[in-house]
């Protein structure tokens, strides 16, 4: 594949892209994209074990928290 084909390949396509990019598709790809990879960062990086430990009744959850800020 060279450039002059792909070059090729948008200009025959350009209505179909211009069609899809104002239809506000590709940004709702990219937000839900967004969504699921903060998502999965959130998860990795701990934050949904805090979460659980804040909405813990637990005196002990209570004196870590305090110890922590």
């Amino acid at each position: 594949m060279t450039v002059g084909s792909v070059l090729d390949w948008f200009g025959a396509n350009w209505d179909y892209i211009k069609t899809v990019l104002s239809s506000g598709l590709v940004l709702a790809v990219l937000g839900l994209l967004g969504r699921l990879v903060r998502r999965a960062w959130l998860d990795f990086h701990g934050r949904g074990r805090a979460v659980l430990i804040r909405n813990s009744r637990s005196r002990l959850v209570g004196w870590i928290e305090q110890i922590q800020e």
